[in-house]
This record gives C-alpha cells, sequence and structure tokens, in this order.
C-alpha cells in the first residue's frame, strides 16, 4: 500500500463516522437540488472560500501559492480571446456573477449575459449596464441560437449529466467562428477501472459538490465536442494551479474532520453546506492531475 492510498482509506474511514457515505453518494441530482445546495453553502464560499469575496471557484496560482487575484485568473484568460469582433458574451453557471462583472467593467462596448438556475436573489444582484441577467438552464438555450461570440463556463458542466445535450446547445448558441471556453472537474482514469478506494474518494469529491461521478470523463467529454461539430479542441491540464486553493480548503477540512467542533457545526449548519468539508478533505489527493483526476480548461471552436 503506498502512503497515498494509505491516506485516502484514513480520510474515508474518518468521513464514515460522520456521514453515510453510501447516502450522499446515492443522492439525487437535479436543478432544484443544485441551487438548494449552493444557497445552503453561501456562507462557507464567503467565508472559508473566498474570505467575503464572490468566488465559488478555484484560483489559478502561478506561482505555487494561493493569492486573492487568483481568482480572476479564469476571466483574464477568456478575455485574451476577445477579438475586435467579440460583440455578445455568454456565461453558463454564472453564480454570484464574480466573472461577468469584472469582465464587463474591463470591456464597457461587449454586452455580456449572465445565466444561472433561480437561486439567491439571482436578478437583484448589481452589475455593470452592458450586463444581462437570465435565470435558465443551460440544457436549454433555444432563446439565444445563433447569438454569441464566445461562451465560457467555470466549474458548472461537471453538475450536469448529459453533457452531450448541453454541448449541442452550446454550439448552437454560438456564432459560426464563435469560441467555448470551459474550466471544470474531469477524471482522467475510466470510473470503472478505478481501484475501490480510488472510486469511493472519488464517488464522494464529486457527490459532496452535488456532482455526478460518472460521465466525467475527459476523453468522452473531448468526443461529444468533436461529434457537435466543435473544431480546434484544446484541452490544458491546469491541476498544479488549482493546488494552492485546495490545499488551503484541505487545511480547513482537516479542522473540521479531527476536532470536537464537528458534532457543533453539524447541530448548526445545513448538511449540504458541511459536506462541503468531505470535498476539501479529499481533493487534493483525488485530483492529483495524473491518475485520477484532472482540472482542465478546454477552448474549441465552431467553424
Amino acid at each position: 500500500m503506498d502512503n497515498v492510498e494509505r491516506i485516502i482509506k484514513h480520510r474515508l474511514k474518518v468521513i464514515s463516522c460522520s456521514y453515510d457515505i453510501k447516502g450522499v453518494v446515492t443522492q439525487e441530482l437535479d436543478c432544484d437540488t443544485i441551487a438548494k445546495y449552493y444557497r445552503a453553502s453561501d456562507l462557507f464560499y464567503r467565508l472559508v472560500h473566498s474570505r467575503l469575496g464572490r468566488s465559488i471557484h478555484m484560483g489559478l496560482s502561478d506561482d505555487g501559492k494561493f493569492h486573492m487575484k487568483d481568482f480572476f485568473k479564469q476571466a483574464e484568460y477568456v478575455a485574451r480571446n476577445f477579438s475586435e469582433d467579440t460583440r455578445n458574451v455568454l456565461e453558463i453557471g454564472a453564480g454570484m456573477c464574480m466573472n461577468t462583472d469584472y469582465l464587463a467593467r474591463k470591456y464597457p462596448d461587449i454586452d455580456f449575459v449572465a445565466l444561472d438556475l433561480p437561486n439567491r436573489n439571482f436578478l437583484k444582484m448589481k452589475v455593470p449596464r452592458n450586463v444581462m441577467l437570465v435565470e435558465g438552464d443551460y440544457n436549454n438555450l433555444s432563446d439565444f441560437y445563433g447569438k454569441f461570440d464566445l461562451i465560457y463556463a467555470v466549474e458548472t458542466l461537471a453538475h450536469t449529466e448529459n453533457k452531450s445535450r448541453v454541448i449541442l446547445e452550446l454550439y448552437k448558441a454560438l456564432k459560426s467562428g464563435g469560441k467555448l471556453i470551459i474550466f471544470d472537474y474531469y477524471n482522467v482514469l475510466p470510473f470503472r477501472k478505478m481501484k475501490k478506494y480510488e472510486k469511493c474518494a472519488y464517488a464522494l469529491t464529486m457527490s459532496a459538490m452535488k456532482t455526478p461521478y460518472r460521465g466525467q470523463q475527459i476523453d468522452k467529454f473531448v468526443k461529444d465536442l468533436k461529434d457537435a461539430g466543435f473544431t480546434m479542441v484544446n484541452v490544458e491540464n491546469l491541476t498544479e494551479k488549482i493546488r494552492p486553493s485546495v490545499k488551503k480548503l484541505e487545511r480547513c477540512a482537516k479542522i473540521y474532520f479531527q476536532r470536537p467542533v464537528l458534532k457543533i457545526l453539524q447541530k448548526l449548519i445545513v448538511e449540504d453546506a458541511t459536506m462541503n468539508g468531505i470535498t476539501g478533505y479529499l481533493m487534493d489527493l483525488v485530483f492529483d492531475g495524473k491518475r485520477i483526476g484532472q482540472y482542465n480548461r478546454i477552448v474549441a471552436v465552431k467553424l
């Protein structure tokens, strides 16, 4: 047994003392469940993850250390793909609108649409005038077919089980020559080929974030993009860049699981929020960037 296997098995045992592992990984996932999770986790994201900020995604660190500015790296990459012809941009799964707000202020001549599930008074958020807020489901983008020069998604497509359908919707919503940019979590090794403890750890990590643990394989996702008609599909492994953010969450999770405060918190906080501790406790081990999971940036073009 190698050291990583030993640590994962130990942490699974610790988690099992406080949570019904089978119940977590077999929970039903739908739009209402996902919206409820984000409502319950709002305080966690603000206080623990982004320190009163609006980020609900991982930062991308270039020097191996976490900085608050790292939360804007995804948006900055999106901006580098704007051209003089870019007029309409869509963010799906916009969450607290951190990315769209940041880009809209820097590019006032571009019109932005931010789409998210009905949740947390989304339509009442204060955003620049060149932003339109839309409550909806990215499984159906028929109101926007052929409208956008660029569409981006930051850690949101993992929530859908029917990725091929969403990919087709995104393809239809793009103009000819439009670009799709995705940042998200994927498994490298097919789930069926993982060892038993790897399956358990991966399934728990994803399920605690209200994401399905099946159907996330990167090779399959790339195939679905190409089958839909996308070309110039490029995948980059950014796992090392999220590691400082993940390590920060891991430190909090260790305190959560290893001290008596756990029992108190479980009585005071909705379980949907406390389960973020499961993800934080396992994520650095599961998203190793090589064997089990990766954090990828995917860029594709509709010709």
